[in-house]
């Protein structure tokens, strides 16, 4: 039962930490003459910062609940 709990607080915290990840954009290759290059590569930057940030929350928030939990 407490495992459920447990997995329970982890997604709760994890979205909630999660929704304010989408407040930001990163335009490093707004400099090149070719848009649609650089609307690519910065989407690439973006995805690969967002992949970063997902299994940083998630771990962060991990061992928050543990914490908590074991209180």
């Amino acid at each position: 039962r407490s495992f459920y709990l447990h997995e329970f607080a982890l997604v709760v915290l994890f979205f909630y930490c999660l929704s304010y990840a989408d407040q930001w954009y990163v335009n490093l290759f707004g400099f090149l003459e070719d848009k649609r290059w650089a609307h690519w590569l910065n989407r690439t930057v973006n995805f690969g910062i967002a992949v970063a940030l997902f299994f940083a929350i998630r771990w962060g928030v991990s061992v928050i609940v543990a914490e908590i939990s074991h209180a």
